[in-house]
C-alpha cells in the first residue's frame, strides 16, 4: 500500500488500473493491490465474470475502425461517467456497459452503439434464412429454392420447413422480405401438425407488403418442424432473409 499525494495539477483520483486501485479514506488517498478474491464464488459472480471475460475478448477482436466507433459515440453523444466528470467515456468502457446486459439476457454483441437501447435478441433461430441454398429446409412441391429465395409458384397449398426450436410463450422478433408478389397472397407460420405457430398476425392466412417486414410476436405452438404455409387460394411470391429471434 501506498499513500497517494496529489499536485496543483492532479488533484484526485479514483478507479483501478491494473492490478492496482484507489482508494479513498478519511486518511487521503491510497494505492493498494487488489485482492485476490477467496472462497467459492456464487453461480451470479460466476456468470459476471464469465461475462466480463466475454466482453474484453470481444473489445480486443475488434478492428481498428470498429473501436473509432465505439470511441467516437460518447464523444459526439454526450456519454459520461457516472461521477459526471465532463470527460466522455472510453470506448473500451461504452462496450462494457451497453454489451453487458445483452450477453446476460443471452444475445450477441451490438454491431455498434447505435442499437442500444433495442430489444435484446436472441440467437437466429432460422438456419440459412437467406435462402442461398436449400439446406436444412424440407420443400413441398409447389415451392422451390432457387436465386437466393424461396419461391411460391402457386401449383398448390405447401409450404417450405425445418427446426427452429421454439418455445411456447416466447415473444420473438420475426422478420422477413417479399418480392416478386403476383398480387395477394396468403401466408402463415405452420408448426408440424397444422395449426399457428405464432399469435396474429400469424394466426390466420395473411397478405404482407412487398419489401421488409417486421412483426413481434409470441409462439403458440412449438410443435417442430415449423414452416411457412403458402396457400393456393392467393398468389405466387418469394421470400428472403427470413428471420426469428427471441425478445428478451
Amino acid at each position: 500500500m501506498a499513500v497517494l499525494k496529489f499536485g496543483s495539477i492532479v488533484t484526485e483520483g479514483s478507479g483501478s488500473l491494473g492490478g492496482q486501485t484507489i482508494q479513498n479514506s478519511f486518511g487521503g488517498s491510497q494505492l493498494r493491490t487488489k485482492p485476490i478474491p477467496h472462497g467459492n464464488p456464487s453461480a451470479s459472480q460466476i456468470l459476471i465474470r464469465s461475462i466480463n471475460q466475454r466482453l474484453q475478448r470481444g473489445w480486443q477482436a475488434l478492428t481498428t475502425a470498429q473501436q473509432k466507433v465505439w470511441n467516437d459515440w460518447p464523444v459526439n453523444h454526450g456519454i459520461f461517467n457516472k461521477s459526471g466528470d465532463p470527460h466522455p467515456l472510453s470506448g473500451h468502457s461504452l462496450w462494457m456497459k451497453y454489451n453487458f446486459s445483452w450477453l446476460a439476457a443471452g444475445g450477441t454483441f451490438l454491431p455498434d452503439p447505435s442499437y442500444w437501447p433495442s430489444p435484446i435478441l436472441g440467437p437466429e433461430k432460422v438456419i440459412n434464412g437467406n435462402f442461398q441454398s436449400a439446406d436444412g429446409w424440407s420443400v413441398d412441391a409447389a415451392w422451390n429454392i432457387s436465386g437466393g429465395k424461396a419461391n411460391y409458384l402457386d401449383t398448390a397449398s405447401g409450404q417450405i420447413k425445418r427446426a427452429m426450436n421454439l418455445t411456447v410463450g416466447i415473444l420473438y422478433l420475426v422478420q422477413f422480405d417479399i418480392s416478386d408478389k403476383a398480387g395477394i397472397i396468403g401466408i402463415r407460420f405452420t408448426p408440424y401438425g397444422g395449426g399457428a405457430a405464432f399469435s396474429f398476425p400469424f394466426n390466420a392466412y395473411r397478405d404482407y407488403a412487398t419489401g421488409h417486414n417486421s412483426y413481434q410476436v409470441t409462439c403458440v405452438n412449438s410443435n417442430s418442424p415449423t414452416g411457412v404455409y403458402a396457400h393456393v387460394f392467393y398468389n405466387a411470391f418469394s421470400l428472403d432473409n427470413l428471420s426469428i429471434k427471441q425478445i428478451f
